[in-house]
């Protein structure tokens, strides 16, 4: 398996950013906060921590709606993952991430974390849940 994989939840503000070192535990880097609609400085972040920890494989929360029709989110984390590409030249798996938020909520909840402390690190946490769905797919085929 591979060493240091990152997983990115790409919102309009925010950018959850996980990272595996190990193949197996999952660590929240950082809730990185940017400009509504900046992408561009979300990515810059992205590039930097790449760099900074020699990260071998990328995975991003592709938000389907419910019905898994594609949003315009999941248009935003595609062209988002596109871009990843084209700078590094790693692949970057689309991750379904329909119910990472809410099981976000649900962990920080039973973390006794209140609204605001939840908003802080809500999308850092679901980073950690995509990256560990990304994980449990590459043991599943590798077995």
């Amino acid at each position: 398996m591979k060493k240091n994989i990152l997983g990115l939840d790409l919102g309009t503000t925010t950018l959850g950013i996980a990272i595996s070192r190990s193949g197996v535990l999952v660590s929240g880097l950082e809730n990185y906060k940017f400009n509504n609609g900046r992408f561009d400085l979300a990515l810059e972040e992205v590039l930097k921590v790449i760099k900074e920890e020699h990260v071998e494989a990328i995975c991003i929360g592709y938000p389907l709606q419910l019905s898994g029709k594609i949003s315009m989110m999941s248009v935003i984390a595609l062209g988002f993952a596109k871009l990843i590409e084209e700078e590094t030249g790693i692949e970057v798996e689309l991750i379904d991430e329909r119910w990472s938020t809410k099981e976000a909520t649900r962990i920080l909840f039973d973390q006794g974390k209140d609204g605001r402390d939840r908003k802080e690190v809500i999308d850092e946490t679901a980073a950690k849940i995509i990256l560990e769905t990304y994980l449990d797919k590459l043991r599943m085929e590798n077995n």
